[in-house]
């Protein structure tokens, strides 16, 4: 219970800093509307998945 209550903490911690982040570069006027729309991709989008996928692979494989 304790490892899937801090993941959900976890998660809720990534929520947050990700709204704050928007919120704040939209303010302040850099935030890219087209790459956030989804209208063209973010030049390191292909980078930040790869990385992202290898540290869910590891992350499963020390739950196990």
């Amino acid at each position: 219970i304790s490892s899937i209550a801090d993941m959900a903490r976890t998660a809720t911690n990534v929520v947050g800093a990700a709204a704050a982040t928007t919120l704040v570069a939209a303010t302040e006027g850099q935030l890219d509307r087209a790459v956030y729309n989804g209208e063209v991709e973010a030049p390191a989008a292909e980078a930040v998945w790869a990385l992202f996928k290898v540290l869910l692979r590891q992350n499963l494989r020390h739950m196990k």
